[in-house]
């Protein structure tokens, strides 16, 4: 019983120090570099700016309770124009604020 207990203390300890992190991004190769690399939780901030004829690709796995989110660095201005566009692949990834203009 004491080693589950001390077992169970210690799980927990280190999970209540892992924490998600925040990845600024401001090309389309950062982007898919970061989500490659992203982590249940994480949340990859993308430069506000307009992105003009652009290929971004976001492909990582979250999980239900921590998903990887991709927004905006303030509010909702991030633009996506020209000929573009955004695949996205896995598992739990939600996208926000994120604009098109054609």
């Amino acid at each position: 019983m004491t080693k589950f207990l001390i077992s169970f203390l210690a799980l927990f300890f280190i999970a209540s120090f892992t924490k998600a992190a925040d990845i600024l991004v401001s090309t389309p190769q950062e982007l898919k570099a970061a989500a490659a690399k992203a982590k249940p939780g994480d949340v990859i901030v993308l430069k506000n700016k307009v992105w003009n004829d652009v290929q971004l690709v976001v492909s990582g796995k979250g999980t239900k309770e921590k998903p990887i989110w991709v927004k905006p660095e303030n509010g909702d201005k991030v633009q996506i124009s020209g000929k573009s566009n955004l695949k996205i692949a896995g598992e739990f990834i939600i996208i926000k604020g994120v604009h098109f203009k054609g």
